[in-house]
C-alpha cells in the first residue's frame, strides 16, 4: 500500500492485511412500536482498515509511519492521502485520511509490534 500527498509513502511492514466497510444507515419510521419500517438515511463514508507486523528492528518506520498517521495541513485538519492499493481500487476508493489512531503490541514470541 503506498499513500501520497507531494510526497510517496509505502506503508512499511509484513503480513499486511487490508479489510473495507460500507455502512448504510436505515432510521426507523414506526417511533416506538415492534414493527416499524425503515427508511435509508444515506450510505456512510467508506472505510479501510490496515493491520500488518513491523519487526523491531524497523522501529524508524514506526516513526514515520506515526508521522503519516498524524499529519495535519496548515488549517490543522487531517492529511488527505492519496491512496495506491488493490483493495481501495475495487472498492473505488481514491483517498483516504486517518480517523480512528494507530493501535500498536507487542507481538507474542516475535521481535516484532503487531501495528
Amino acid at each position: 500500500m503506498i499513500l501520497s500527498n507531494g510526497i510517496s509513502f509505502e506503508v512499511p511492514g509484513k503480513n499486511l492485511t487490508v479489510s473495507a466497510s460500507l455502512t448504510i444507515d436505515k432510521k426507523a419510521l414506526g417511533g416506538d412500536t415492534s414493527g416499524t419500517d425503515n427508511a435509508e438515511a444515506g450510505i456512510k463514508p467508506q472505510r479501510l482498515s490496515c493491520s500488518l507486523l513491523l519487526p523491531k528492528d524497523q522501529a524508524k518506520k514506526l516513526k514515520q509511519l506515526k508521522v503519516v498517521v498524524t499529519g495535519k495541513d496548515t488549517e490543522g485538519a487531517a492529511i488527505i492521502y492519496d491512496i495506491v492499493d488493490d483493495l481501495a481500487e475495487a472498492m473505488d476508493i481514491r483517498q483516504v485520511r486517518f480517523v480512528d489512531g494507530l493501535n500498536v503490541t507487542q507481538s507474542d514470541g516475535l521481535q516484532a509490534w503487531n501495528v
